[in-house]
This record gives C-alpha cells, sequence and structure tokens, in this order.
C-alpha cells in the first residue's frame, strides 16, 4: 500500500464519524427498489433493472450535486492518468480471469443470472441491459458506495482510517450484491471490486476513475461470461 501522503490525499473534513452519508446510500437503495418493484407492476419487468439503476443514479446525482453546491462533496475528477486508468482495468480484468481460472478448475457452475442475462431478449432490452451494466450501475453505485457509504469514515484523516473506510464499503457492496447472485465465488468477486474501487476512489481523491473501473468490471464480466 503506498504511503500515507500518496494514499490518503486531501484535507479532514471534520468529525470522523459522518452518520448522514449512511442515510444518503440507504435513500439511494431505497428509490432503486421501489423505482424497480413499480416498473414490474407496470408490466415492464424486462426493463426493471433498467429504471432501477436510472432512477437510482439520478437521485444519488442529485444528492452529490446539491452537495457540491454547498462545499461538502470535494472533487469529482479527482486525480489520475492514463496510466492510473491502464492500471485499473487491468486490475479488474486480472479479478474476472483469476475467478475464471477457479470456476474452472473447480468446476463451478456459471452464475444463473449472467447465464440468463440476455436469453429471449429483445434488441431494445439487451440495450438497455448494456446501458445499465457499462453505465448506470458504475455511475449509482460508485456515487453511493464509494462517495456516501465510503465517506461515512473520514478517510482523509490516516492510512488506517482510509483502510477500514475502503474494506466496510467493499464489504457493504459485496452485501448489496447477495441477493442477486447464487455462487459464493461470485461475492468474493464483487469483493474484490468493492476492495479495487475503494482504493481508487482514495488513491486519486475522486470519483472518475473508479466510476471507469467499475464500467470495465461490468464489460469484463459480461465478456467472460458470455464467451469464455
Amino acid at each position: 500500500m503506498p504511503n500515507e501522503t500518496s494514499f490518503c490525499t486531501g484535507t479532514p473534513n471534520g468529525w470522523l464519524i459522518q452518520p448522514w452519508k449512511l442515510l444518503a446510500s440507504a435513500a439511494w437503495i431505497a428509490v432503486a427498489m421501489v423505482v424497480g418493484y413499480l416498473a414490474f407492476k407496470a408490466g415492464a419487468g424486462a426493463y426493471g433493472m433498467f429504471f432501477s439503476h436510472l432512477a437510482g443514479a439520478l437521485f444519488i446525482g442529485l444528492c452529490y450535486v446539491l452537495t457540491t453546491r454547498f462545499g461538502s462533496a470535494g472533487r469529482f475528477v479527482g486525480q489520475f492518468n492514463g496510466k492510473d486508468v491502464g492500471i485499473a482495468v487491468g486490475a479488474m480484468a486480472t479479478i474476472y480471469i483469476a475467478a475464471l481460472i477457479i470456476q474452472k478448475a473447480f468446476d463451478i457452475p456459471q452464475e444463473p443470472l449472467m447465464a440468463s442475462l440476455f436469453q429471449d431478449r429483445s434488441m431494445l432490452e439487451v440495450c438497455s441491459i448494456l446501458i445499465t451494466v457499462l453505465v448506470l450501475a458504475p455511475v449509482g453505485e460508485e456515487l453511493a458506495m464509494r462517495h456516501y457509504f465510503l465517506g461515512i469514515l473520514d478517510w482523509r484523516r490516516s492510512v488506517v482510517v482510509a483502510t477500514s473506510a475502503v474494506i466496510l464499503s467493499a464489504g457493504a457492496f459485496t452485501l448489496l450484491h447477495i441477493s442477486q447472485y447464487e455462487n459464493t465465488l461470485t461475492l468474493y468477486v464483487m469483493f474484490a471490486v468493492g476492495l479495487v474501487a475503494g482504493y481508487l476512489r482514495v488513491r486519486s481523491n475522486g470519483l472518475a476513475l473508479p466510476i471507469i473501473a467499475h464500467g470495465s468490471a461490468g464489460g469484463i464480466a459480461l465478456i467472460v461470461n458470455q464467451f469464455l
């Protein structure tokens, strides 16, 4: 892990624990769940994931814009370069390739959700899934998990606090997906993805890099599960 200066950039925001950020994350989950349920009740279940993530991303994005306006949200882009993007994407690819090797070595069945993701789908439905996986989920989940949830602890204080925040947010990210997936291996993958995204959030002092990494993870997951 890098030294304290390179790993924890920026200055402390005041309180060590900022519980209001947990409320923002919880509200994001509630909005996404309600909209997904309404889409299902309206007969648009095939687009439930799209509308759920769209509503969640819009809600948490609005929260971010409002808090930025009042000076408490920090920078969005942060500090990174092309090499950092390459390392981030490479880390995500390594996670999924390692998981694929383990899956094949131990004859673990393919994740049911991923196996059936594009089955009997219209072109419009396929497009909605791709937009969700590559854009909406990365934006909404990184804002909720890596800005608000990770920010419950003021990670700019020290390496110890930052490391704790990254691990806790990765755990929450895994729990967020626990109802979607059946294989334990997939949950380990989610935790690893959460760790990498959390590290990138702290390392870059921004959200753009973890969003890019998350989007690449979604794309890699689709390729691995659909073609390998």
